[in-house]
Order: structure tokens, then C-alpha cells, then sequence
């Protein structure tokens, strides 16, 4: 930096804010005003007799006074050229760097519960989406469901366990309308990447693309900054829709059973746009593994900034050095340097006995989270119910309670457990979050989305010290 100032290039030198010389006119009389003032207000000294004037004037003072007046020129001088911002140097922008966003778009049409893929078209594809997130693809992600109509489960997010906590509560009879809306779905889509600079990853999960209009799918890569990965779960020879009311039973419309399966012809064309892939699916992992490590390996990207725009280094930060240095000879007495001496008072506590009831409660809490561990969730409601009548005040029996009625999809329970088990939380901020977690897992088995991404954005909006 010191070699900045031995070659400055007097050619390139200016101010980057020239606007503003016009202040140094009412500074300049200000100060001057200052210095008349000054020596109006001192006019009493002559008016002394001159044998007094040694013991009533200190020696000194009148050419201390003027180094301060200087000084003060100097001072204000030094300052406001530092403020014009005086360059001489061009910095290179820095390229900003743009992060992707990942959107996993699942079906939850009826067709999903067909059986020609084991256990069902929609479990097998949690599991995926469970392997794929495990992979860790890095991207801020966000659940998206939809049948004739778009939802969002968790909107982005980097904490994977918010997006898997959902996933087993995602079924086709929480979503209000029937069909396969892929028109809806691209619409939503659009409204997402619309002018998105980061190159946008979607993660399609759909069965046999029946009703995917190809065209507009070409359309939509073409205005949006994105790759799309269609992921089928459907087989050629396919399988029959299961009844709404029924699932043992075939669905069926106009007396014919409903017959779903793998339209190759939607899925050879869909190949032929720039930027889709269709990803096979696979026994063990290494399909959504190698996505999320694709995902991961082209996450961030640089935004080149515009050549035409000039950015000029502030050089009057150099300034501030012999602005401090006159800074000190314009105090009389100089510097003066006080020590504060902070005492700070430590207090011990001495331990508190463990009393029989908190030994019941630590031993109570050990066995619900190993209750819950198992899966043992009717066990952990039961012991859970009949530990609030005991410990009627404790957020955490309350968090438990509606855990385990959350495995038992007894959502009704869940919700009243933990509704008000918060309003015995005390700045916990960690449990408060695992309280908005269950509660929007809690209405997401509901169908009430709404309330679901409320409690899914409160929970995100606390962040995990570690």
C-alpha cells in the first residue's frame, strides 16, 4: 500500500465526489469566524497594565493559541480532503458468486400408490429423495407437491432433516384436487426461476407422463435458466390406479379399470431438449447419488461483473494518519489517558441436590427418547399422557407427546400436545424449533399446507448455533 503513495499517476488523479467542493467555501468561514471571535473574546488582555500582565497572563498561551488555530485549519483541510475521496488507482470488480437452488417436485397424484414398482411408485420415491439427500447435494432445496394443484411442503432450505421429517406424511389424499396438473406445476416453476441469474435445478418425480405437454415443457427451458431432471417411477407394462376409497381395489372409470403405465414416446421427447435429462431409475443408489454429486460439483456460479463500469480504489483513508497526528496539538493540555479498572464479580453456586422427583424426570425422559428411537410410538404416547399429569410444566414431555402421536399419524393429538407445550418453553431456542417442526409435520398429514409452511418458516427462521 505504501508503494501506492510513492507512485501516484498524477494523470489519473481525482476526486470521486467533486460534487461536494463547494463546502469548503462555508467551512472556510466558519473557521475564519472562529478565529475573529476568538480574538474579540481576548481583547481584555490589553486593557491590563503592562507591570500585571506577567501575573495575570500565563506565558506561552498566545503562540499555543495559534498552533490551535492552525492546527484546526490543517485538521478541517486534511479531513475534507479525505472526504472528496482522492484515487488514482482502478480495482478490478470482484465477480459476484451466485449459489443454485434445487426444487424436488413430487407427484402425489393416485396413480403414485400403483404397485408395479415395489412397494409403491410413492414410497419407492421417498426412499430416493431420502438417498438423495443424504448424498448431500449442497443446494438450498425446497419440497414442492402437486396433483391438479402446486403446493409447498418446505419452501429453501439447506437443513435436509426439515425436507425428510415431511416426507412420510406426504400422501395422495391430503391434496385437495385430483389429476395430474403438469401445466399448474411449470406455471409455479416459472414464477420460482423467473430471472434467475444461478443456473436452477429441478428434480421432477412423476410415474407414467401422461398429460406432460412436451411443447410446453421446450417452452419453459427456454425462458428459464435451469436443468430439468425427470425422474419416471413407472414401468412399460404398468399397472392399475388404485381406488380412492379402496386401495385394494382397482380404480375404475366408466366400469374400466384404470390402467397407468410408462409413456416411452413423452419420455424419447423430452430427452431431445436442450438441458432435460431423465434419470433411470436404479436397485441401490448410485442414480440419485450421482445426481446430487453432479448438483453439488455445480452449485456455484460466477457473475461476471460489466466491463463498462469503472471502479476507482478511495484512497483517503491515507489521510486519517496526519489527521490524528494534528488531531493531538489541537488540545492545549494534550493527551490525557484514564485507566478504568473494571471489577468483575464472580459468584459460585454451590450444586444443588438431585431430589427425587428430578431423578424421576431425567430417568421418565430417557426412556421416551428410547421409546421413540424404536419406532415405539404408541408405548411413548401412553408413557408421554400419563407423564404430564405429573409433570404438568415441562415443555420437553409436551415436544415427546406429540412425537410419538406424529408416528401414530394421530395428527389431531399431536397438534394439541404441542400447541401447548410451547407456551412452556423458556429461551430454548433449539426446542422451540423441534416444536414448529413436528407441528407442521403435524398439519402437513392434516392437508392443511397453509398452516403447515407457516410452522416449516418459523422453524427455519431459527437458526442452529452449531
Amino acid at each position: 500500500m505504501i508503494e501506492s503513495l510513492k507512485h501516484i499517476d498524477w494523470d489519473k488523479f481525482h476526486f470521486l465526489r467533486p460534487d461536494y467542493l463547494w463546502v469548503a467555501i462555508p467551512m472556510a468561514i466558519i473557521l475564519l469566524l472562529g478565529v475573529f471571535a476568538y480574538s474579540e473574546n481576548n481583547r481584555w488582555k490589553k486593557n491590563i497594565a503592562k507591570h500585571l500582565q506577567p501575573y495575570v497572563i500565563q506565558k506561552g498561551t498566545e503562540w499555543k493559541s495559534r498552533i490551535v488555530h492552525l492546527s484546526l485549519f490543517f485538521l478541517f483541510g486534511f479531513a475534507f480532503i479525505a472526504f472528496l475521496g482522492p484515487t488514482w488507482e482502478e480495482e478490478k470488480q470482484p465477480s459476484k458468486k451466485l449459489k443454485s437452488q434445487l426444487v424436488i417436485a413430487l407427484d402425489l397424484s393416485q396413480s403414485m400408490l400403483t404397485t408395479d414398482i415395489s412397494p409403491t411408485r410413492l414410497e419407492r420415491a421417498k426412499f430416493k429423495i431420502r438417498d438423495f439427500l443424504e448424498a448431500n447435494p449442497r443446494a438450498e432445496t425446497a419440497l414442492k407437491v402437486f396433483t391438479a394443484s402446486t403446493h409447498t411442503v418446505v419452501p429453501f432450505t439447506t437443513d435436509y432433516k426439515i425436507i425428510l421429517d415431511h416426507l412420510d406424511g406426504l400422501k395422495p389424499s391430503m391434496m385437495p384436487n385430483k389429476g395430474t396438473g403438469f401445466d399448474n406445476l411449470f406455471t409455479h416453476l416459472d414464477s420460482i426461476f423467473v430471472n434467475n441469474q444461478a443456473e436452477g435445478k429441478i428434480l421432477l418425480i412423476t410415474d407414467d407422463l401422461e398429460g406432460l405437454d412436451v411443447q410446453n415443457v421446450s417452452a419453459f427451458m427456454q425462458q428459464n435458466n435451469v436443468v430439468l431432471n425427470v425422474y419416471p417411477f413407472s414401468t412399460k407394462t404398468g399397472g392399475n390406479v388404485p381406488s380412492f376409497r379402496n386401495s385394494k381395489y382397482a380404480l375404475k372409470v366408466g366400469g374400466k379399470e384404470v390402467l397407468t403405465a410408462l409413456n416411452t414416446d413423452v419420455l424419447q421427447n423430452l430427452k431431445t431438449i436442450e438441458n432435460v435429462h431423465a434419470i433411470d431409475l436404479t436397485l441401490d443408489k448410485s442414480d440419485v447419488t450421482l445426481l446430487a454429486k453432479e448438483i453439488s460439483n455445480n452449485l456455484i456460479f460466477e457473475e461476471k461483473p460489466d466491463d463498462e463500469d469503472e471502479n476507482w480504489k478511495d484512497n483517503g483513508y491515507w489521510l486519517l494518519i496526519p489527521i490524528l497526528i494534528v488531531f493531538l496539538f489541537s488540545f492545549r493540555k494534550g493527551w490525557a489517558i484514564y485507566t478504568i479498572v473494571l471489577m468483575i464479580g464472580f459468584t459460585s453456586c454451590g450444586k444443588m441436590k438431585e431430589n427425587k422427583d428430578q431423578n424421576n424426570f431425567s430417568l421418565l425422559k430417557n426412556t421416551l427418547l428410547l421409546q421413540i428411537g424404536l419406532r415405539k410410538f404408541e408405548k411413548a404416547s401412553i408413557l408421554s399422557s400419563n407423564a404430564l399429569e405429573i409433570f404438568p410444566a415441562q415443555s420437553f414431555i409436551y415436544l415427546l407427546n406429540g412425537v410419538a402421536n406424529n408416528g401414530l399419524q394421530q395428527s389431531d393429538l399431536a397438534i394439541e400436545s404441542l400447541e401447548a407445550g410451547v407456551d412452556y418453553l423458556l429461551d430454548d431456542e433449539l426446542q422451540e424449533r423441534d416444536f414448529y417442526k413436528q407441528l407442521s409435520i403435524a398439519y402437513t398429514q392434516k392437508g392443511n399446507m397453509e398452516k403447515a409452511n407457516l410452522y416449516t418458516k418459523k422453524a427455519l427462521e431459527i437458526k442452529d448455533p452449531n
